[in-house]
């Protein structure tokens, strides 16, 4: 009869096992204390040498704070000039609704014309791209491996007349520039949103949150009032074209009038009536115009989008550090690494003994 206990088997751990266990590890660490503590401390200096070399500058982070004010009915357009030209009372504003606006404001075609507009830098104009190319981290770690990129620099915001080369460079630096920005809702409940950008020069991140933000109202608003835009376009050119045909009227009509003070026939009062009527018809529909332009205008401001800043950009900006977490992931693969030595050589140890043993009993 066996005298192990009922419902423990020999696969089966006790709790004095794992407390035997425990104790031998205990022991087999301080036995080796001198390697386990060699091991870890060269995990330590490698992750410190890591964090040395690999150290990033400290960044500047400029955040603001601001609200997407919903763009006003075209409600001071008259429903006639609507209907004829396909602008409804509300703008469709579907593209930037949800997530779809953040994916937008991010896209090449807002981040192109932002980098290629001209800042005020000390007093000197210059383009956008180029500061972003001076004072960003590109060269660094983007372009680490090509220095041909290093003098790069655009003469030209006329995307249409670039080169391979200077399209290609601006493909870098919007795709540089998308990771160093962050727009995102401020609360889930709340209407307002936060654009966030960081890069290591506290100018450059200042004047790319302000860029960006300007181009992002400026494009908005552009599509945002198309339809408009065009039915004031078609109008104007109604009215130049109206205006013209008056100014031929009213000249036949003086003519006629001056005529018909020294003539005898019959048919000049008729001619005379007909002329004047024509051009009081004209005048009406050149009238009509001039006030359909008027009012798509007041149309075209009621419309456009309103970015209202809740919370400006502070100066100082705020800094952030690289940690150096690299040193402690060392430690910890340091320790884990002593550890597995430490098991091995417990093993290799108590094989050694073990064999020793059977040969003493063997002799």
């Amino acid at each position: 009869m066996s005298n192990q206990p009922q419902g423990v088997t020999e696969e089966q751990f006790t709790l004095k096992d794992v407390i035997l266990g425990l104790i031998s590890a205990k022991d087999a660490v301080l036995k080796n204390w001198k390697q386990v503590l060699m091991i870890v401390l060269l995990g330590l200096a490698i992750g410190w040498g890591l964090d040395f070399y690999l150290k990033k500058p400290p960044s500047y982070i400029a955040e603001v704070t601001f609200n997407l004010g919903a763009a006003g009915s075209s409600s001071g357009m008259p429903a006639s000039l609507g209907s004829l030209f396909g602008v409804g009372g509300a703008t469709d504003a579907n593209i930037f609704t949800g997530e779809n606006f953040f994916i937008w404001a991010k896209s090449s075609p807002v981040m192109e014309r932002a980098l290629l507009s001209h800042v005020n830098v000390n007093g000197k104009e210059m383009i956008l791209a180029n500061l972003y190319i001076d004072s960003s981290d590109i060269k660094e770690n983007r372009w680490k491996k090509a220095p041909h990129w290093h003098d790069f620099r655009f003469t030209s915001t006329k995307v249409d007349s670039f080169n391979l080369r200077e399209r290609s460079a601006l493909n870098e630096l919007i795709e540089d520039a998308a990771n160093a920005t962050v727009i995102e809702e401020l609360e889930k409940k709340s209407s307002f949103m936060e654009l966030k950008v960081t890069t290591i020069n506290e100018n450059l991140s200042t004047l790319w949150a302000t860029t960006l933000l300007e181009t992002v109202d400026e494009f908005y608003a552009e599509i945002q009032t198309t339809k408009t835009r065009k039915t004031l376009n078609l109008l104007e050119k109604r009215a130049d074209s109206l205006s013209r045909i008056l100014t031929g009227s009213e000249s036949r009509l003086a003519r006629a009038a001056d005529q018909s003070s020294f003539s005898v026939e019959v048919e000049a009062p008729a001619r005379l009536k007909k002329l004047t009527r024509d051009t009081e018809f004209v005048q009406r529909l050149y009238l009509e115009a001039l006030a359909g332009a008027e009012q798509t205008r007041v149309s075209l401001v009621r419309e456009a989008p309103l970015f209202t800043i809740i919370e400006p950009i502070k100066r100082p900006l705020d800094l952030t550090f690289d940690p150096g977490k690299r040193k402690y992931i060392g430690v910890l693969i340091g320790f884990l690494i002593a550890m597995i030595y430490v098991y091995f050589k417990s093993a290799y140890d108590d094989a050694v003994k073990e064999k020793k043993l059977q040969k003493q009993n063997g002799s």
